[in-house]
């Protein structure tokens, strides 16, 4: 019977700090999340989730995207979207019409899918208040094109390698 080896206590010598604060891409992520969580609670208050909010958002922006690029806009996998759009098209707040057998699906907002875009207008300015946030219109404005560089650095193909030492 093989050994076991005893449970290491302490943090290992290589990281540099023992709390998940101390790394910025942690307190992004649990950012985020804690915004999403109070930005989906109030959108279900109308009737949307998040990611049914950005779907709309996006067609109204691009009607007729594929429905490829609309997930990655949306930051969902295909076959998450390939769940969205069917459920926003019963609800009556898409259409998608096909132009024949093995061509895109063409998907387009309703008349009640502009509607619920309004109502959630109200919604995503208060989300996206510099003082709902608890910053000023600069601090705003700097955190936006920090967050912009860190966003495009991330989605570099580069990020896919190991960082430099």
């Amino acid at each position: 019977m093989a050994q076991q080896e005893p449970v290491r206590t302490e943090h290992p010598s290589s990281w540099s700090s023992s709390a998940p604060e101390g790394y910025l891409g942690f307190v992004l992520v649990s950012a985020g999340q804690a915004i999403g969580r109070e930005f989906d609670r109030r959108l279900g208050e109308i009737g949307l989730r998040q990611t049914e909010f950005s779907t709309l958002f996006f067609l109204a922006h691009a009607p007729g995207i594929a429905q490829a690029e609309l997930a990655r806009r949306v930051y969902v996998s295909p076959q998450a979207m390939a769940k969205v759009l069917p459920d926003l098209e019963r609800r009556g707040l898409v259409e998608r019409s096909s132009a024949g057998p093995g061509l895109a699906i063409e998907t387009r907002l309703t008349e009640a899918g502009i509607t619920a875009l309004e109502r959630a207008r109200p919604i995503v300015h208060a989300a996206n208040s510099p003082a709902g946030l608890g910053l000023t219109e600069e601090e705003s404005g700097e955190l936006l094109r920090l967050l912009g560089r860190i966003e495009a650095r991330a989605s570099a193909p580069s990020m896919q390698r190991e960082p430099d030492s």
